[in-house]
């Protein structure tokens, strides 16, 4: 039953964050984590949000342009 918490507890938490990119608001960088699957997920969507704030940054730059 713990465990089955603790992932619920972690895709959740990843929902909420994709949910929140999805709606075009602001996500916080997911932290890291010590099981291996979790950690590489947080990490990919880390630098997907990273790579969305570069796009959208230089999107803005060549508007103004």
């Amino acid at each position: 039953f713990m465990a089955t918490e603790r992932i619920n507890r972690r895709l959740n938490r990843l929902i909420e964050a994709a949910e929140s990119v999805r709606k075009g608001l602001s996500a916080e960088k997911l932290p890291h984590d010590n099981l291996v699957e979790f950690s590489d997920l947080n990490i990919a969507f880390n630098e997907m949000l990273d790579n969305l704030k570069k796009s959208s940054q230089e999107r803005k730059f060549y508007q103004k342009g």
